[in-house]
């Protein structure tokens, strides 16, 4: 019996001890320059699905009004699905790695924007302006719960569901814990547990624009890393995305600017980054910013690290990887 217990502590204390080497490792800072990124291995871009649009399974619902509302987010859960908001057809489609149409999961409204997936396989659906609430439903789309959000939480920014909490980020800056997976929170405790962050994790950016058209951005905070710098002189107009996979390696996508104009959603492309968590630029991928629909959310990170960007189209829907 002691020779077990002695056999259980010495494999803890040999796993605590590479846990602590492999932390230690990590960069505490990471500076980026953008101008100094040609020769990064560059990631080609998969077509990963085709839908057009339409009511029938495996395409997607557009509504004809003033900003052209098509399918509003997407999310990669567990076993590496991919779940699309098709919202205009009340309904949330999930694909395997391979494409394959899994199921149909039926929902109540078309009001939501964005979804999350927590790691048993409950979804998430945001309604920050028609309702201003989370609601939790099963792979059946049954209801399970339902989370009231505090009225002065907006504007809403992102839905989030991250170590059993669930979030929402208001103006690219601020989260809020709404509840947990199997609780909710009253109002005046959400507002108590508001938190500097972005997607989902303890994220804060902040970007500025020198003169000389160059960037200057600070991503911090992300546990264990203290910031992240970027600067150089291509033109950025906007951090889209930040996040990190199952092994923590770091996705950064920013909005870059090939015109003189600050923003032109035409000629703008966006470039992401990967960056292992030793603190060192693995990779770069290069990705078209035209939509022909309302959005809420571009990117979907996989706990694989598979990266997927939803884009719409005049004929319909396409979702590429990296």
């Amino acid at each position: 019996m002691k020779r077990i217990v002695f056999l259980v502590i010495l494999t803890l204390i040999i796993a605590l001890t590479w846990a602590s080497v492999a932390y230690l490792k990590r960069a505490k800072n990471i500076s980026i320059n953008l101008s100094e990124i040609e020769k990064v291995k560059e990631a080609e871009a998969k077509l990963f699905l085709k839908g057009s649009w339409g009511t029938s399974e495996g395409q997607f619902g557009m509504k004809n009004e003033d900003w052209v509302p098509g399918p509003m987010s997407l999310t990669a859960g567990p076993n590496n699905h991919l779940y699309i908001l098709d919202q205009e057809n009340k309904r949330v489609q999930r694909f395997s790695e391979n494409t394959k149409l899994l199921n149909v999961i039926k929902i109540d409204n078309t009001n939501y924007e964005d979804i999350a997936i927590d790691e048993e396989g409950f979804i998430y659906l945001l309604d920050s302006v028609s309702e201003h609430l989370v609601k939790k439903i099963n792979i059946n789309g049954k209801i399970i719960r339902t989370y009231s959000l505090a009225k002065s939480i907006h504007p809403i920014t992102g839905l989030f569901v991250k170590n059993k909490q669930v979030l929402v980020e208001t103006n690219h800056d601020k989260l809020y814990i709404i509840g947990s997976t199997s609780k909710t929170k009253s109002s005046v405790s959400q507002l108590k547990s508001k938190t500097s962050g972005r997607t989902g994790t303890d994220f804060k950016t902040e970007v500025e624009l020198t003169r000389q058209g160059g960037v200057e951005a600070q991503i911090k905070g992300h546990h264990p890393l203290d910031s992240i710098s970027i600067t150089g002189h291509q033109k950025v107009y906007s951090i889209i995305s930040v996040d990190s996979d199952d092994e923590e390696n770091i996705y950064i996508v920013l909005d870059i600017a090939e015109s003189d104009k600050l923003y032109n959603l035409g000629k703008d492309k966006l470039l992401g980054l990967v960056i292992n968590n030793t603190g060192v630029l693995k990779s770069k991928f290069y990705a078209s910013n035209s939509y022909y629909t309302a959005h809420f959310r571009k990117f979907a990170l996989s706990p694989n690290g598979t990266v997927y960007q939803m884009q719409t189209k005049l004929d319909g829907v396409v979702v590429w990887k990296w």
